[in-house]
């Protein structure tokens, strides 16, 4: 991320869209702002795109790719990690496999879930994520 130009919210057109294909194959799209090098980062998770394989798409991978995403943009310095919806669940991810790249994190909008009790199975996510994947936006 670099540059000087600040983007126009109002003009979608002033914001520099890229995407990059992963090491696990994945194609993320992302937006970048070319702020100065002294900007705060943020980096915000909103969902991607829709996989095929389910089991290679999992929260630890996609975690990966971010971190890919984040060394392609050289980005050094810890980001302001944002978890929307679906979001949340790989921001809070990414805050226990990657702490050492996370300044703060913040959720919004963040699924309800059944706490876990003792002694129970964890939950089986692959069966949440193909019963609920028709209901996302």
């Amino acid at each position: 991320m670099s540059g000087n130009q600040t983007p126009n919210p109002k003009d979608p057109g002033s914001f520099t869209r890229k995407s990059l294909v992963v090491s696990s194959g994945h194609r993320y799209s992302y937006i970048d702002q070319s702020l100065n090098a002294d900007a705060q980062v943020v980096l915000l998770l909103h969902g991607f795109s829709k996989p095929t394989d389910l089991k290679a798409y999992s929260k630890l991978n996609s975690c990966k790719a971010l971190c890919e995403i984040l060394d392609h943009e050289n980005i050094r310095k810890k980001v302001i990690l944002v978890g929307h919806d679906w979001g949340s669940a790989l921001a809070f991810r990414f805050v226990q496999h990657f702490p050492e790249k996370v300044k703060c994190w913040v959720t919004i909008c963040v699924p309800p879930a059944r706490p876990g009790q003792r002694g129970e199975a964890p939950p089986d996510f692959e069966k949440i994520i193909k019963q609920r994947l028709p209901h996302l936006g």
